[in-house]
């Protein structure tokens, strides 16, 4: 189930970070998505934690990875707040017969399940939106970051810069439609509507004058994780500093999120004017990428967002 030298290297690393040798006593399959493989790990001590590996992993997917988590918990231990992050464990590169992997935190307890006691649903949605305005809140002086990462496989370029809306087009925007080119999955009536429509975006985004926030970049319903304790966890971030509302609109993209969670954010950290205008170009980028991942609709999505800003 587990390579024998995965085995072995999960097995140094839990002694570099406790000391002494622990056996591994118990492998339990997990799902990984569609990206890696995953299992929950529990050792001879009890403690339990959770594994991703990789076999084709591109270079450093999981080291980025691991300093996203890193980044999240940050503002959220500082705060105090009871919204949840793994830390991570260890991590490495694919080396001879060992994949590459990381190791962290175990929250697989925690289901992504609807949570059938309202109670219980309601204090996670307010722990979440608390959270998410307290990692929010955590600002840089520019948009980026200080190393590029991925948003599931897709590489994701955070070269960082003063402007927004430079950013947003160019970074994300025509970053992903070039992504989409060299792979020959952009339609020319597609490439020429973008031509045509990402100028009148970034005009648009012009006027977005918050300071760069921290966002987890990814935050569809699957990357929250729901636990009956009633405090929720953030897996799979794809980090970055940027317009906070990247995260309220992805809410919305897949759904997954209850009216309790955006109230309970927007009394913490209100949103700006023309909202419900940019999360379209937000989400676009987000569209793009599944377009590249999966084909079927969601180019067909992204033209027509593309056709109302043209």
């Amino acid at each position: 189930m587990i390579p024998g030298a995965l085995q072995q290297a999960v097995t140094l690393a839990v002694a570099n970070r406790l000391g002494g040798t622990h056996r591994i006593v118990r492998i339990e399959p997990c799902g990984g998505g569609c990206i890696n493989r995953a299992a929950r790990l529990t050792l001879d001590n009890g403690l339990t934690l959770f594994l991703k590996w990789n076999d084709c992993a591109p270079p450093r997917m999981f080291a980025a990875e691991a300093e996203g988590l890193r980044l999240l918990r940050k503002p959220l231990v500082e705060a105090g707040i009871g919204l949840r992050v793994p830390e991570p464990w260890a991590h490495s590169e694919r080396c001879d017969e060992c994949p590459a992997f990381l190791l962290m935190e175990d929250l697989i307890a925690a289901s992504n399940g609807t949570d059938t006691n309202g109670a219980v649903s309601e204090q996670a949605d307010h722990i979440l939106a608390q959270g998410l305005a307290a990692i929010h809140r955590f600002t840089s002086d520019q948009f980026g970051l200080d190393h590029d990462n991925f948003i599931g496989s897709t590489p994701q370029v955070n070269g960082r810069t003063q402007s927004w809306a430079e950013f947003f087009l160019e970074r994300r925007l025509r970053a992903m439609l070039s992504l989409l080119a060299k792979r020959g999955a952009l339609p020319k009536r597609v490439a020429s509507l973008a031509e045509r429509s990402l100028p009148n975006m970034g005009r648009l985004l012009e006027s977005v004058t918050a300071l760069p926030s921290l966002v987890h970049g990814d935050l569809w319903g699957g990357n929250v994780l729901k636990p009956p304790s009633g405090f929720p966890a953030l897996i799979d971030p794809a980090v970055y500093f940027g317009d906070r509302e990247v995260d309220l609109a992805m809410t919305e993209l897949f759904g997954g999120f209850s009216r309790g969670f955006r109230l309970a954010y927007e009394s913490s950290f209100p949103l700006s004017d023309g909202y419900v205008v940019r999360k379209d170009i937000y989400n676009l980028y987000h569209i793009l990428n599944h377009a590249l991942l999966f084909g079927g609709g969601y180019m067909a999505q992204a033209e027509a967002i593309m056709s109302r800003f043209a």
